[in-house]
C-alpha cells in the first residue's frame, strides 16, 4: 500500500463533466488487427490508475474484434474482448482498463468494415 504525507493513499472515482461527445471515433484508430497506443494524457488527470471507457461498436461483417489492455501488455488473457457477431446489428458496452503513468492504454481493431466505433472515456480512478 502506497503511503502519502504519512497515511495510506486514497483513491477517488471521478465521473467524467461533459459527456457530449465521443473522445474517439473510427477515424482514430488504425484497423489492422495489430496492439496500437491510445493516448489519453489530454483526457484524462495526472494520477489516473483505471480509466471506465463505453464504446458502440457496429461492422457490415460477421465477425470483428475490438479489444483494449493495459499499456505494454500484449497477451490474450487480461484485455477486454468485444466481438461483432451478426453484420449490421450495433452493441454498447463498458470496460474498466489500468493505466500507466504514460496514461497510455492498448487497443486492437479487425480490419474489416465498420460502420462506427464510438468511445468515450466516461470515468476514472485516481491516486
Amino acid at each position: 500500500m502506497e503511503i502519502v504525507n504519512g497515511q495510506p493513499a486514497v483513491l477517488r472515482f471521478e465521473a467524467k463533466p461533459d459527456q457530449q461527445s465521443y473522445d474517439f471515433t473510427q477515424t482514430d484508430f488504425t484497423k489492422d488487427y495489430n496492439y496500437h497506443d491510445l493516448d489519453l494524457s489530454t483526457k484524462i488527470p495526472v494520477g489516473t490508475v483505471s480509466v471506465t471507457l463505453w464504446c458502440a461498436i457496429k461492422s457490415s461483417a460477421e465477425i470483428g474484434e475490438v479489444s483494449f489492455a493495459a499499456s505494454g501488455y500484449t497477451g490474450e488473457y487480461l484485455k477486454s474482448l468485444n466481438f461483432v457477431q451478426v453484420a449490421g446489428v450495433g452493441k454498447g458496452f463498458c470496460i474498466d482498463i489500468p493505466v500507466k503513468t504514460d496514461r497510455k492504454i492498448r487497443y486492437r481493431i479487425s480490419n474489416i468494415v465498420w460502420v462506427y466505433i464510438n468511445v468515450n472515456i466516461v470515468a476514472w480512478l485516481v491516486k
